[in-house]
């Protein structure tokens, strides 16, 4: 939504999914195979941003700078086997967490019109956030990093 010559305010949704097997560095099984694991994270990212177009958002080639906030649904997982470091025992293990969280996010970028009703363009986004696992529930750590890097291709659509 267009706020004047060189200010809008968006709405973004996004998706994020990894899976990232681990094993133990200096740890083996009896029988000399590895200990593996999986930590599996998902986040679906709602995103309200401000940006403003230093040249205008009018012309046919618009860089711009943004800020918002964006709050974060997240699910996390710890799946496979585990040291018991305790009396060096190896367990299967099935962790799992869930939350909304929100944080800052800033944005930079350009697009190029293409028409009245069609953009494209790049954006490079930084995202912020923590949520909550707990070590108490089972996992290596209490806090959970939801944020990162993003670069995105854009195709922009005007209503």
């Amino acid at each position: 939504v267009g706020l004047g010559n060189h200010v809008e305010a968006g709405v973004g949704l996004g998706y994020y999914k990894r899976t990232v097997p681990s094993t133990y560095l200096d740890f083996i099984e009896d029988d000399g195979s590895e200990i593996v694991q999986n930590f599996h994270l998902s986040i679906v990212p709602i995103t309200g941003t401000l940006r403003v177009f230093p040249t205008g958002r009018h012309r046919k080639f618009q860089p711009y700078v943004g800020v918002g906030v964006g709050i974060y649904r997240w699910r996390y997982s710890e799946i496979g086997d585990f040291i018991d470091f305790s009396d060096s025992s190896v367990f299967d293990g099935n962790y799992a967490a869930k939350g909304i969280d929100a944080g800052p996010v800033g944005v930079l970028g350009t697009r190029i019109l293409l028409n009245d009703e069609f953009s494209i363009g790049g954006e490079f986004r930084y995202q912020r956030g923590k949520g909550h696992v707990g070590i108490d529930e089972g996992f290596f750590g209490e806090d959970l990093d939801l944020g990162g890097y993003v670069t995105q291709f854009m195709f922009h659509y005007r209503f």
